[in-house]
């Protein structure tokens, strides 16, 4: 797994979190659930985790928490800058 950016582009709101994408020049507003997933990856946890605190937090299924933390976390990657 590449590991996140070490320069703050993530920032958590009462509803979900911010994140700017430096390779579009955008902001993106996350929801509840991709803020969670966007700040346990920053903390470096690992897939298998984040999905555990999913499936903890919300009434959601394996086979969904799994596909959305692989799909969240592959955006998080594409969005990263780059060193």
């Amino acid at each position: 797994m590449t590991e996140p950016a070490s320069d703050p582009v993530f920032r958590r709101l009462v509803d979900g979190g911010l994140l700017y994408d430096a390779g579009q020049g955008c902001i993106h507003h996350l929801n509840e659930t991709a803020a969670l997933i966007c700040e346990s990856w920053r903390q470096r946890m690992k897939e298998e985790e984040i999905v555990d605190l999913l499936l903890r937090r919300y009434a959601v299924d394996t086979a969904g928490a799994v596909e959305h933390v692989r799909a969240t976390i592959a955006q998080l990657q594409s969005s990263a800058p780059t060193p």
